[in-house]
């Protein structure tokens, strides 16, 4: 994020609002340092600063830009690569593994024995992603010092994950919409229903004003965390006896599932993906309160 911010006051003209003016006005939000912009937003924010809106418009184009760099020093074939890639010329997928499954699991056995657990995760996601996600069942892959190890990692990755309560996203989604249709926030709130108790009910809601944009927007930054989530429902789904509901299971989604609670974790962006699929009465024989 900080590159991108500093790229944006070098290109911002005189008179444009500065980075942090963009983020106290909710023309952006920063999710796990990914900066989020829509693209309804541009038109908005050239009637709010006309003529001004240059650098907001190359910041809104590059949020997803990436750049790809050496950790060490790397021999010229390896150097030729990793310019054809930031150029465009060669894209991961030409390069890729053709069992990255089985790559992304060797990575980990090799990172949780030379890092701490939370800096080998962190590691371990940026190389799984290059990957594309590959899936796989982590307790069958991996022995069991290296997937206590994983478990360690990553329950405490979820659990320190500042996410907003209900009545933060009631605002943002406030100032989403006033920015989209160049309306005020007061008049957005006035409009936007309250979010409601239930879990399913609040999926409804979220739907309902054609927000899933909004949301997907947001998810996509923390797309590591759903990938994590799913390797860990993976083991679940392969252990054959155990009580219900399953520990780890227990410990996913023990805390947000109390009716009237907001995500605060993850999770519950989890389980609208669960009731979005049709997979109700499944998760339900999880043990899970709807």
């Amino acid at each position: 994020m900080s590159n991108a911010k500093a790229e944006y006051e070098q290109r911002r003209q005189a008179g444009a609002p500065s980075f942090e003016d963009l983020l106290s006005q909710g023309w952006i939000q920063v999710v796990r340092e990914w900066i989020v912009i829509p693209v309804e937003y541009l038109r908005s924010f050239q009637q709010a600063y006309p003529g001004l809106a240059e650098a907001f418009d190359w910041l809104q184009k590059n949020q997803y830009a990436v750049r790809y760099l050496p950790r060490r020093p790397v021999d010229s074939d390896i150097a030729g690569v990793i310019e054809a890639l930031n150029t465009r010329r060669l894209s991961l997928d030409e390069i890729r593994s053709p069992r990255p499954e089985w790559v992304a699991a060797r990575r980990w056995e090799q990172l949780c024995s030379e890092l701490p657990p939370n800096a080998a995760l962190a590691r371990w996601l940026e190389d799984w992603k290059l990957l594309r996600w590959p899936t796989f069942i982590p307790q069958r892959n991996w022995s069991a010092y290296a997937l206590e190890r994983f478990h360690s990692a990553v329950f405490a990755l979820l659990e320190a994950e500042p996410l907003a309560g209900w009545d933060e996203i009631h605002e943002q989604i406030a100032t989403y919409m006033a920015h989209q249709q160049s309306a005020s926030i007061e008049l957005a709130r006035k409009h936007l229903r309250a979010v409601p108790s239930t879990l399913v009910e609040q999926y409804i809601w979220s739907i309902t004003y054609g927000l899933e944009r909004y949301f997907l927007a947001r998810i996509w930054a923390l797309e590591g965390h759903t990938a994590l989530i799913s390797l860990l429902i993976r083991d679940i789904q392969d252990t054959e006896n155990s009580p219900a509901p399953h520990p780890m299971w227990a410990r996913l989604y023990q805390p947000s599932l109390s009716i009237g609670m907001g995500p605060n974790r993850f999770e519950d962006h989890r389980l609208w993906e669960v009731c979005g699929s049709q997979e109700v009465p499944r998760a339900a024989r999880l043990g899970v309160k709807l």
